[in-house]
């Protein structure tokens, strides 16, 4: 049940990130939060096989909600 996650398995996920340039704003926050979620989520996690570790960057009430819907649906 025990996994290693390699540290340049997890760098291939969070390469070529948006850039915030020149100047941060909404969109573009939202767009590198996505980008960190989804490249969290394919990384092998033992307690979620669907979201992977995604739930580290996510709220957690939304990351409940997420949840709750994949066991019921």
């Amino acid at each position: 049940m025990d996994a290693i996650i390699d540290f340049d398995e997890v760098m291939d996920f969070l390469k070529n990130p948006p850039s915030l340039e020149p100047r941060p704003d909404f969109t573009k926050i939202r767009e590198l939060r996505k980008h960190i979620v989804t490249a969290l989520a394919q990384l092998q996690c033992p307690q979620e096989a669907v979201h992977g570790w995604s739930g580290l960057a996510v709220d957690p009430v939304a990351y409940q909600l997420l949840i709750i819907r994949d066991v019921q649906g």
